[in-house]
């Protein structure tokens, strides 16, 4: 009786076995990847505005610290066919380029001698989500996918720029000790949506486990911008006491228009497992036309907004 218990026993595992291998093994269905990033916001507000002195050569000619972080989920949805949802967004710590020199010249209405202090700030930041659906197609190297969907796009950026003077005006007439002051300010919003298309690749893992990855993709994205930029004025004399504050409006609406977005990356990714990727790479977000200062009808020198550094990123499919 043991003999015959035993031999059933070994023959249902055998059979449970035998079954389980049989099986067939369900591919994952959905993919999230979380990213995180730093770098820089290219295009500090001094370059958009010319050939002015006390900006372009002082303060505010560089980049400034930005960040950025994005999420996305995706879910098989047939033979090489997904649909993905993203999240991404982006900006830049508050800041101040500034520079206080010496002069011995002519300026904001006045000639002669003191101390001039020039300051730039640049902020803008980015939300952006993303719907699509993808493609892959198997190479021998790797998985080519392409893309298409609908970006929504909601951006804010505000900058500003001052000279303030004290000193001595020396001139013929002159009103004796004097503070000035002028300030250009701007502030923009936008909303809106559009069509975006891309390609991406995904490499084999090759020795140790490693592949690279790259994507890149375009959006057109209709929507309202509102902007509103001023000009303040304020300072003191010996003749005349003080006056101001005055502020002048350059510029206050809202219309329509039609912002392009252009997002790139590329990483080295090691293959954790099957099922899990870890990614270190470099990417750029850039904007058109998605503020006052990068609005070719407002400043002739505008120039796009750019973010772009170094990212990580974690992918796990399930």
């Amino acid at each position: 009786m043991t003999t015959v218990s035993t031999l059933a026993l070994t023959s249902a595992s055998a059979g449970m076995a035998i079954a389980d291998d049989a099986a067939p093994k369900l591919d994952p269905k959905f993919s999230l990847t979380l990213e995180g990033g730093f770098g820089r916001l290219d295009n500090a507000p001094s370059d958009k505005w010319g050939n002015y002195g006390p900006f372009s050569d002082k303060a505010g000619a560089g980049q400034d610290l930005a960040y950025t972080g994005a999420i996305s989920l995706s879910r098989s949805v047939g033979e090489n066919r997904d649909v993905r949802f993203g999240l991404a967004f982006g900006g830049n710590p508050s800041n101040m380029h500034s520079e206080t020199s010496g002069y011995s010249s002519g300026g904001l209405g006045y000639s002669g001698s003191g101390t001039a202090s020039t300051s730039v700030t640049n902020n803008f930041g980015f939300t952006a989500m993303d719907v699509d659906t993808g493609r892959s197609t198997a190479t021998n190297f790797g998985n080519l996918t392409t893309f298409g969907g609908l970006r929504g796009l909601s951006s804010q950026a505000n900058s500003t720029a001052a000279i303030d003077k004290t000193g001595n005006d020396t001139s013929s007439g002159g009103v004796g000790n004097y503070t000035a002051h002028v300030g250009l300010n701007t502030d923009s919003s936008f909303v809106g949506v559009g069509p975006r298309l891309g390609v991406g690749f995904v490499s084999k893992p090759f020795a140790g486990g490693f592949g690279v990855s790259a994507e890149l993709a375009g959006a057109v994205v209709y929507g309202q911008r509102a902007d509103h930029a001023t000009i303040d004025k304020m300072g003191t004399t010996d003749a005349s006491g003080a006056y101001g504050p005055v502020d002048l409006a350059l510029d206050s609406t809202t219309e329509s228009q039609i912002v392009k977005t252009m997002d790139a990356k590329a990483s080295l990714d090691y293959h954790i497992s099957d099922n899990a990727t870890l990614s270190l790479g470099y990417q750029a977000r850039q904007f058109w036309n998605v503020d006052y200062l990068s609005d070719p009808d407002n400043i002739g020198s505008a120039k796009n907004r750019l973010v772009d550094g170094a990212f990580i990123a974690f992918t796990t499919k399930f």
